[in-house]
């Protein structure tokens, strides 16, 4: 009667809502999927990407015309961010973690695996790591990049940042993309 929804945990749905055809209306039904994701997961957390984004969500802070997304799932089981379409496109787009409850902790740290093709201009401006307290300000972190030896692609390097002067508190890891 309200069309209230109560979200219970974490997963996808569909809400489908109808309605019988009476003297002014006819009938009709409308559905709708809503995935709803963890905001706020305890360690020890792992996010593997290995069947789609996970709980992680993205924000598209800006996408030029002809891209219908920057960060995507990749069927190689990893997220891939890319601007594009038929050539370069300009875009700013952002994977955020969900909170990482780290009141327990005494010692933190971020591992991840990451790896870059050719076509970067200046990969530390466009492919970046950022840290936030829960209710503060957006902080990058220093992050190292593979190498490219030859042909497209690096190779896979995984990466461990130091995150124990944030042990205590709640936090959002992201990763930014940004394409000119």
């Amino acid at each position: 009667n309200t069309g209230a929804v109560t979200i219970k945990d974490a997963g996808t749905t569909t809400i489908t809502a109808s309605t019988e055809a009476n003297s002014e209306y006819e009938a009709g039904s409308a559905s709708y999927t809503i995935t709803v994701t963890a905001s706020e997961v305890n360690l020890p957390y792992t996010e593997a990407f290995s069947d789609n984004q996970g709980s992680f969500t993205i924000n598209n802070v800006s996408m030029d015309e002809g891209l219908t997304y920057v960060w995507k799932y990749n069927s190689y089981k990893y997220m891939k961010a890319s601007a594009y379409s038929g050539a370069n496109k300009a875009a700013e787009s952002w994977l955020i973690s969900p909170v990482i409850n780290m009141q327990n902790a005494t010692t933190a740290t971020l591992t991840f695996d990451q790896c870059i093709n050719k076509y970067f201009g200046t990969v530390a401006n466009e492919a970046t790591l950022w840290i936030k307290e829960d209710g503060g300000e957006w902080k990058q972190l220093t992050i190292t990049y593979p190498a490219i030896a030859s042909g497209n692609w690096s190779s896979f390097e995984t990466q461990t940042i130091d995150l124990s002067s944030y042990a205590g508190k709640k936090i959002n890891v992201a990763f930014k993309y940004v394409s000119s």
